[in-house]
């Protein structure tokens, strides 16, 4: 489906961009960069795969890794000053949300019952859209109102 490789190569480039910048403030160089985008862009999907005894999905599509190496470059010489950090947290959002309806569609097409009980009624665009949207919005409030989960208790 169409929709499910946008929203996927949406959370490869945000996910890659993001682990960039955190190659770039530790001094790395390009090369090192664009490694950590590769592993950051393409590790859970890689995972999920594995876990679904799928063939890995950037193994018949480089294009996934170009578009890692790219992001990578792009950050890395651009770089990312504070207003384009709080822009790659709020694509980190749309990223993390991409990835999440790409996996639940994923697993439904697997025939392993999907933990979003809401997209198992609806047809795959609309859950695809709602799905993205929702997990956006709650990231942005999350980011925005400085939402936190409880840290552990000191021992």
């Amino acid at each position: 489906m169409v929709l499910t490789a946008v929203l996927d190569y949406i959370g490869v480039a945000t996910f890659a961009m993001v682990s960039t910048i955190a190659a770039r403030d530790r001094r790395l160089d390009l090369v090192s960069a664009a490694l950590l985008a590769s592993v950051a862009g393409v590790g859970g999907g890689t995972l999920r795969d594995l876990l679904l005894e799928r063939t890995v999905f950037w193994l018949h599509n480089p294009g996934y890794l170009y578009v890692c190496v790219g992001a990578a470059t792009l950050v890395w010489f651009v770089g990312a000053g504070p207003r384009r950090r709080q822009a790659l947290l709020f694509l980190d959002a749309l990223g993390v949300s991409a990835f999440a309806v790409v996996g639940a569609l994923i697993a439904r097409e697997s025939g392993v019952a999907a933990p979003v009980a809401v997209a198992l009624g609806l047809p795959p665009v609309p859950a695809a859209i709602g799905g993205a949207a929702a997990g956006t919005v709650l990231r942005v409030l999350a980011i925005t109102r400085r939402w936190q989960l409880p840290a552990p208790p000191r021992t």
